[in-house]
């Protein structure tokens, strides 16, 4: 107990454990990880218990023997141990799950950069590759505009450990407007998205319904977060069904 950072891989694999349940499954924010800490010295073992359901904890179980581990263990303070392993927690979410640990922390999230708006329009985006020139002229064919607009730098994907360039996109034509964000690869920080970029990670066929979605991209049907990503993709595709014919969606499938 003298060395209390030999507990730490342990600790840091337990809470994983939790991390993975909580992004997974899509619990409400009271079951975050965050709110796990130190409770009690309890049967040989480092007890951990969330601060808002008694429910959900974990323990460690000592190196020590139960006899040696009394004398150890009253070295060292309830408060030492509590604020080691919560700098510990808070550490290792913060590096390695930074979606979870600025939910709860807002006013510790980065600032975004200061950058101006940018707008790219219709076509005055340079046809620098084969890729982008059939993107275009897919535009031009069906009576498309296309606009990106910076909006922000922050995490935008459920998975995100870094911070990315977000625009909003408006495509428009005589059938619909569609306006939505997109996150912009982060190995392409300060530059808009070409559109290219965007009509390749379009939906461009019917999803189905939400079991045919999970099964087609091997989600797990009890998954709230799973549920989420079904209704976005859906939310697209509906949009994306209305903007275009069909034989206009069958040209549009050939961009990826």
């Amino acid at each position: 107990m003298r060395n209390l950072s030999q507990y730490n891989e342990i600790f840091i694999s337990k809470l994983n454990e939790q991390l993975a349940v909580y992004t997974t499954i899509g619990t409400p924010r009271v079951e975050s990880p965050m709110w796990f800490q130190y409770k009690e010295l309890k049967e040989g073992s480092l007890y951990f218990q969330s601060s808002q359901n008694g429910y959900m904890y974990f323990n460690i179980p000592l190196n020590n023997s139960l006899d040696s581990l009394h004398s150890d263990y009253i070295r060292v303070s309830f408060t030492e141990v509590y604020d080691h392993f919560r700098q510990v927690k808070y550490d290792h979410i913060k590096d390695n799950w930074p979606t979870v640990y600025y939910e709860l922390r807002p006013n510790e999230k980065p600032q975004p950069k200061k950058q101006k708006t940018i707008e790219v329009k219709e076509f005055i985006q340079p046809e620098s590759t084969d890729y982008n020139k059939q993107a275009i002229d897919f535009l031009k064919d069906t009576a498309t505009t296309f606009a990106a607009t910076y909006k922000t730098h922050d995490f935008y994907f459920d998975g995100d450990k870094q911070t990315r360039d977000i625009y909003t996109i408006v495509l428009k034509n005589k059938l619909h407007r569609y306006r939505f964000t997109f996150g912009q690869s982060i190995a392409k920080s300060n530059v808009p998205p070409s559109v290219y970029d965007v009509l390749a990670c379009l939906t461009k066929y019917d999803i189905g319904n939400f079991e045919n979605f999970c099964s087609d991209f091997g989600y797990n049907t009890d998954s709230r977060t799973a549920y989420k990503t079904y209704k976005a993709v859906l939310k697209e595709w509906k949009n994306i069904e209305r903007l275009f014919t069909n034989d206009q969606l069958e040209l549009l499938q050939e961009i990826n």
